[in-house]
């Protein structure tokens, strides 16, 4: 991605940015110039868009016992549950 024209990779790669408009006014220009040529981009990103609304409408609940499960599988996995690890707060 440097000072050429965008291809489809590249805007795969800036979508999430792109749509959550956190992009340089210069590479939101880039990836419009793209989207005008590339109907497939296009359609990416109206999928990208309708899939984050069906989620954002549909919370997702965790199926009973799962947590437990979860919980239970941390000790046998080898990461410490008393909070010595890496990202405690120590």
């Amino acid at each position: 991605m440097g000072t050429d024209v965008l291809k489809c990779r590249d805007i795969s790669e800036l979508s999430t940015d792109y749509s959550e408009g956190t992009l340089s006014t210069r590479r939101r220009l880039a990836v419009g110039l793209h989207l005008l040529m590339c109907r497939m981009c296009r359609t990416y990103l109206d999928q990208l868009a309708k899939t984050r609304r069906l989620l954002a409408d549909r919370p997702l609940a965790l199926v009973a016992g799962v947590e437990d499960r979860v919980i239970a599988a941390i000790p046998v996995a080898g990461i410490p549950v008393d909070g010595g690890g890496p990202l405690s707060q120590d």
